[in-house]
């Protein structure tokens, strides 16, 4: 995260997943894991007011690359994920004690 102003700020990171296969399939195929990676961004704003109320909205973006996996026991057998691209957008609002 980097402050931009008192109320402004970036953020930014690297993203790992791993998917995990436990699919059995009658054909006798089967697939392993894999490790995704990819990366977040976004911007937020932040407000704290001197009794301690404060409130912050954002909002994010998360890219996540795709992987093809290769059945182990038929290299003809292939399963492709897309990349997972994900936007949110979160408000929040409390009191410092």
């Amino acid at each position: 995260t980097f402050s931009l102003t008192d109320w402004l700020y970036l953020k930014a990171g690297s993203v790992s997943v791993d998917a995990i296969s436990t699919e059995s399939l009658g054909t006798g195929s089967a697939y392993g894991n894999a490790s995704l990676d990819g990366e977040m961004y976004g911007f937020g704003i932040n407000q704290t007011t001197d009794n301690g109320v404060f409130f912050r909205v954002e909002y994010n973006v998360m890219d996540i690359d795709g992987v093809t996996l290769t059945s182990t026991t038929n290299s003809d057998n292939k399963v492709t994920l897309n990349g997972i691209d994900v936007e949110s957008a979160r408000a929040s609002i409390g009191k410092s004690f």
